[in-house]
């Protein structure tokens, strides 16, 4: 989902590594992990997917975040996208604005809800690559429907972005997940909301360079 000439995409991420995965995205793929706010297209090498979200149900805490989907349950028009999450019975929506992706995440089930948000998530050429592209990073929580900070990466290019994520709900607690590997600068934030089954999260993600 995007607009002529913005600087977002919100788009399913299906892969990471090598330039398969530039547009973040195959459609022979049966796994979602999450939709980054970024992508870079045509270029055969690999950056930006910047802010990974996930919403799901259940345990914070798991060994993998990511859900299977069925092609017939997945809609994509220009400036629109859609699928359902079929692990969590999950409805995903967004689309965009030139420097704004905005997320509508329809819960069905009884279980907790909860989105993940993946602050060190990108396009990269190899797995080590996942870990050691972010030179830097800074999260605020600046209040329980409002996230702000900065990533400096590199990857094809050396780039800083500065971003705000606003929630429709506040969150009620938040998880900081154990970092994968040494060398990673940003964190994987589990939070928790309190809606009930049929309530929908609004998020509203904003960029700048």
């Amino acid at each position: 989902a995007c607009v002529p000439f913005g600087m977002v995409q919100a788009v399913p991420q299906t892969g990471n590594y090598t330039w398969v995965y530039t547009g973040g995205y195959q459609y022979t793929d049966s796994i979602i992990y999450g939709f980054a706010q970024t992508r870079i297209n045509g270029t055969g090498i690999s950056d930006l997917g910047d802010l990974l979200m996930l919403p799901f149900t259940g345990n914070a805490v798991r060994e993998s975040y990511q859900s299977s989907y069925e092609k017939k349950n997945q809609t994509a028009t220009p400036g629109y996208y859609s699928v359902v999450l079929s692990d969590f019975d999950i409805k995903a929506e967004m689309t965009a604005a030139a420097h704004t992706t905005m997320h509508k995440y329809s819960f069905s089930d009884k279980e907790q809800t909860r989105l993940l948000i993946d602050f060190q998530n990108g396009g990269v050429n190899s797995h080590r690559e996942f870990f050691t592209h972010v030179i830097d990073a800074e999260q605020n929580f600046e209040s329980p429907t409002l996230i702000t900070g900065y990533s400096h990466k590199k990857v094809w290019i050396e780039r800083t972005y500065y971003y705000a994520i606003e929630f429709s709900k506040p969150y009620v607690t938040k998880t900081m997940l154990p970092l994968r590997d040494s060398a990673e600068k940003a964190h994987r934030y589990v939070f928790d909301f309190d809606l009930k089954p049929g309530e929908q999260l609004m998020v509203k993600v904003a960029l700048s360079s």
